[in-house]
Protein backbone atom coordinates (compact mmCIF):
# COMPACT_ATOMS: atom_id res chain seq x y z
CA UNK A 1 0.00 0.00 0.00
CA UNK A 2 2.09 2.88 -1.40
CA UNK A 3 -0.19 5.43 0.90
CA UNK A 4 1.34 4.08 4.07
CA UNK A 5 4.98 5.70 2.98
CA UNK A 6 3.75 8.65 3.61
CA UNK A 7 3.50 8.40 7.01
CA UNK A 8 6.30 8.50 9.96
CA UNK A 9 4.23 6.19 12.30
CA UNK A 10 1.04 3.85 11.52
CA UNK A 11 -1.17 2.95 14.59
CA UNK A 12 -2.68 -1.01 13.75
CA UNK A 13 -5.59 -1.78 16.14
CA UNK A 14 -4.56 -5.52 16.05
CA UNK A 15 -1.31 -4.48 16.88
CA UNK A 16 -2.24 -2.45 20.29
CA UNK A 17 -5.17 -4.55 20.96
CA UNK A 18 -7.76 -1.99 20.93
CA UNK A 19 -10.77 -1.17 18.48
CA UNK A 20 -12.42 1.31 16.68
CA UNK A 21 -14.80 3.21 17.44
CA UNK A 22 -13.25 2.57 20.96
CA UNK A 23 -12.13 6.43 22.26
CA UNK A 24 -9.08 4.62 23.82
CA UNK A 25 -7.75 4.09 20.58
CA UNK A 26 -7.95 7.11 19.63
CA UNK A 27 -6.33 9.06 22.63
CA UNK A 28 -3.69 6.51 22.30
CA UNK A 29 -2.65 7.65 19.12
CA UNK A 30 -2.57 11.29 19.95
CA UNK A 31 -0.37 10.57 23.15
CA UNK A 32 1.77 8.39 21.18
CA UNK A 33 2.33 11.36 18.67
CA UNK A 34 2.18 14.26 20.76
CA UNK A 35 -0.47 15.86 18.97
CA UNK A 36 -3.96 17.24 19.89
CA UNK A 37 -7.17 15.91 17.67
CA UNK A 38 -7.91 19.36 15.85
CA UNK A 39 -3.95 19.04 14.51
CA UNK A 40 -5.13 15.59 12.92
CA UNK A 41 -7.55 14.17 10.41
CA UNK A 42 -8.77 10.41 10.40
CA UNK A 43 -9.29 8.71 7.47
CA UNK A 44 -11.86 5.97 7.25
CA UNK A 45 -14.45 4.41 5.52
CA UNK A 46 -16.96 3.63 8.40
CA UNK A 47 -19.52 6.03 9.96
CA UNK A 48 -18.84 4.88 13.29
CA UNK A 49 -15.46 5.16 13.58
CA UNK A 50 -15.53 8.63 12.00
CA UNK A 51 -17.97 9.70 14.42
CA UNK A 52 -16.09 8.21 17.52
CA UNK A 53 -12.92 10.55 16.04
CA UNK A 54 -15.09 13.87 15.25
CA UNK A 55 -16.29 13.73 19.02
CA UNK A 56 -12.69 13.64 20.32
CA UNK A 57 -12.16 16.88 17.93
CA UNK A 58 -10.34 14.86 14.96
CA UNK A 59 -11.10 16.26 11.03
CA UNK A 60 -12.21 13.56 9.55
CA UNK A 61 -12.54 12.91 5.98
CA UNK A 62 -14.73 9.64 4.82
CA UNK A 63 -12.83 7.73 1.75
CA UNK A 64 -13.43 4.30 -0.16
CA UNK A 65 -10.30 4.23 -2.32
CA UNK A 66 -6.61 4.48 -1.80
CA UNK A 67 -5.84 7.43 -5.05
CA UNK A 68 -8.57 9.42 -2.55
CA UNK A 69 -6.55 8.84 0.51
CA UNK A 70 -3.45 10.46 -1.39
CA UNK A 71 -5.33 13.96 -2.43
CA UNK A 72 -6.96 14.00 0.56
CA UNK A 73 -3.77 13.82 2.72
CA UNK A 74 -2.36 15.84 0.87
CA UNK A 75 -4.06 18.98 3.04
CA UNK A 76 -3.27 17.80 6.26
CA UNK A 77 -1.06 16.52 8.88
CA UNK A 78 -2.17 13.19 10.00
CA UNK A 79 -2.11 9.88 12.09
CA UNK A 80 -3.00 6.97 10.09
CA UNK A 81 -5.02 4.29 12.16
CA UNK A 82 -5.73 0.84 10.34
Amino acid sequence: MVVLLLFKQIVESAKVKMRKPESRIYQYTLEKLEVLPQETVFLDDRGENLKAAKQLGFRTIKVNLYFYCNYALSWFKVAFLL
